[in-house]
């Protein structure tokens, strides 16, 4: 089951939530599973079965799981590229200020480490942020929690 489509987060959303459907939209969803066809023709016994709040909410959390692989490959290559260029003499990387520089911006409670509290904090600023004047915040949270999973 491809869920880099639209209709593959259909597909997973509908059977992570089908216990919500009513008994025609729960057969649709199994056959629709069980298919393994990937097109919008199939989703649509179960489309309106379905909050676009939790659409939604898959596709930003699918678009924050690859942009944070993406930027882990960035920073690591940073980091190898700083580590040669050290290793071979061309710079001085003084790793110390740079960890007092990140800590400084991201420590949301002022105890001087990052921690859980501060992780939590920023996962509550950006919840914030997403669902700002958003009113699926609930299906939003759901299809968001799948979307980063997969």
């Amino acid at each position: 089951m491809a869920l880099g489509s639209i209709p593959g987060a259909v597909k997973y959303f509908s059977m992570q939530h089908a216990a919500a459907f009513g008994e025609e939209e729960k057969k649709s969803a199994i056959k629709l599973f069980q298919s393994g066809k990937d097109t919008g023709e199939e989703v649509l016994p179960i489309a309106g079965a379905l909050t676009l709040g939790g659409v939604t909410g898959y596709c930003t959390g699918k678009a924050v799981r690859v942009f944070g692989q993406g930027a882990s490959i960035v920073f690591g290559i940073t980091f190898i590229a700083l580590q040669g260029a050290a290793y071979c003499g061309f710079v001085t990387v003084h790793w110390d200020k740079i960890q007092q520089a990140v800590i400084q911006q991201a420590d949301m409670d002022g105890n001087g480490r990052i921690d859980e509290k501060d992780l939590q904090e920023w996962t509550k600023k950006g919840e914030t942020v997403l669902t700002h004047d958003f009113s699926l915040k609930g299906g939003f949270g759901a299809g968001f929690l799948a979307g980063i999973r997969r």
